[in-house]
């Protein structure tokens, strides 16, 4: 994995590509980072959706400066989902009761601090959760989607998102710290990541 993964110019190129594209970004690590990827896309004529965890060892959603950041994420045009964390290793079996309980609990705590949409993302979810639906929830990854769908989790891309968008409706996963941190910090970050459960 280079740097050269992750420029400001490959990601302004990304985002000017034409297409039925859905831009997503789930906040794993810094809320400062997201907003530098809003006011990017603003710039751009780019509108996203940002999912939020209420529950995260890296950033608290209920503190006023982080709460201010994501209210400054929506002010710019962008929407606000739920990034729900199971806490499950990935070959957990997932039911539709835990899926939606987890959903409405993480829904019941950030709607009391921001204006968050049924939209919700899983992190580091089970592969279980794939490709199902939730009810009452537009899951990010929802049946309707399979096979439409790009990230560069963890750091990397396991394909190419230019190729993924150039073949049709496509949903592009960016998780902001990896284009906005400086890589003297994300470069070992990718390397933890990769080793990670």
């Amino acid at each position: 994995m280079t740097s050269t993964d992750f420029t400001r110019e490959r990601l302004e190129r990304l985002l000017r590509t034409k297409g039925d594209i859905d831009w997503r970004h789930d906040v794993d690590f810094d809320p400062d980072c997201a907003l530098k990827m809003a006011e990017f896309e603003r710039r751009l004529g780019v509108q996203s959706t940002y999912y939020v965890m209420a529950r995260s060892e890296f950033y608290n959603p209920f503190a006023p400066k982080t709460r201010q950041t994501f209210l400054e994420i929506h002010g710019k045009g962008h929407r606000l989902g739920l990034h729900v964390d199971l806490c499950l290793g990935r070959g957990a079996r997932v039911t539709t009761p835990q899926m939606v309980g987890a959903c409405l609990d993480d829904r019941a705590l950030l709607s009391r601090v921001l204006p968050v949409t049924d939209a919700v993302s899983f992190h580091a979810p089970p592969r279980d959760v794939y490709w199902r639906d939730i009810p009452g929830f537009d899951h990010a990854l929802s049946p309707a989607r399979e096979g439409q769908y790009v990230a560069d989790s963890r750091g990397v891309f396991r394909e190419s998102p230019e190729k993924k968008i150039a073949a049709g409706p496509t949903q592009v996963n960016l998780h902001p710290e990896w284009w906005f941190w400086p890589d003297a910090v994300a470069r070992p970050a990718r390397v933890r990541e990769a080793v990670a459960p």
